[in-house]
């Protein structure tokens, strides 16, 4: 994930490989927590002979959009929490990356599009604009790619003894299942956040994730109708940022509602003012 996050850091961007044929396939860094999917997601991939090639949402050019995370023993982690530069200065980069990439998240996700080119692409240096549902691009300059001489090929993702439709599922399961994410806004920061969220009963199975179990403790429960969410920090490190209190909610569950909230500080009083929000 630190390399995404490297190339995707500057104001021009590369494929994770320079050059390719046309049809072959590609990974493109896009960047930090890209809210992006094959559903709403637009490519305009442009030859050196100017054609034009767009694949629309749910193209099957368009493999997957899958989040890359790093490891939770990366110099960039173990440095940015421990203000240490482990030989290559990870608490800067990661002091940077929150101040002014994340806006002080620390849920690390690099966005990555599996991308098969286009089998007439013109040899030459290519650019390639990728689109969100309200058609801005994702990127701050067009991702350059350098098209060689050659027919080139999809890659089909293929272990043995796996057919060709489990093939091409097995890089689609890297993508982010349907979640909504509930933050949480205010003037303080409290040590702990206790919340409900009612649901519509007996649609979906509830999975509530934790982006970062390394800096705060997540635990839940479901009765079929009601989710009960404890967020406190992990190793008595107290979370600095509202950001970090952030969580997922997956399984395909509806009607999802803030029915209660109780905040409160390492002395168990209250803390008032904090404002929940799920998109």
């Amino acid at each position: 994930m630190s390399l995404v996050l490297l190339l995707s850091g500057c104001a021009g961007q590369k494929a994770f490989t320079a050059a390719a044929r046309a049809g072959d396939t590609v990974a493109l860094p896009l960047g930090w927590s890209k809210n992006l999917t094959r559903q709403n997601t637009t490519v305009v991939i442009t030859g050196a002979n100017a054609a034009t090639y767009t694949y629309a949402p749910n193209d099957p050019s368009v493999r997957a959009i899958a989040n890359l995370y790093p490891d939770p023993v990366s110099r960039l982690v173990v440095g940015t929490e421990t203000n240490q530069s482990l030989g290559v200065n990870a608490n800067l980069y990661g002091a940077s990356l929150e101040s002014s990439v994340t806006n002080n998240d620390k849920d690390l996700s690099q966005t990555m599009l599996v991308l098969n080119l286009p089998a007439t692409l013109a040899v030459g240096a290519a650019s390639i604009v990728v689109k969100d549902q309200a058609g801005n691009s994702v990127t701050a300059a067009p991702i350059t790619l350098d098209i060689l001489a050659g027919t080139g090929g999809a890659n089909p993702f293929q272990q043995n003894n796996t057919s060709a439709t489990l093939s091409a599922e097995m890089i689609a399961n890297l993508e982010r299942a349907d979640a909504r994410t509930v933050t949480f806004s205010g003037s303080a920061v409290p040590y702990g956040i206790q919340i409900e969220l009612t649901r519509t009963a007996g649609v979906g199975k509830p999975w509530v994730v934790n982006p970062r179990g390394d800096i705060k403790n997540l635990a839940w429960s479901d009765d079929g109708a009601t989710l009960r969410i404890l967020l406190t920090p992990a190793n008595g490190v107290n979370l600095t940022q509202l950001a970090n209190f952030k969580f997922y909610v997956a399984g395909g569950v509806t009607g999802l509602t803030v029915s209660s909230l109780k905040a409160f500080d390492a002395n168990g009083n209250a803390v008032s003012g904090i404002v929940p929000q799920i998109n």
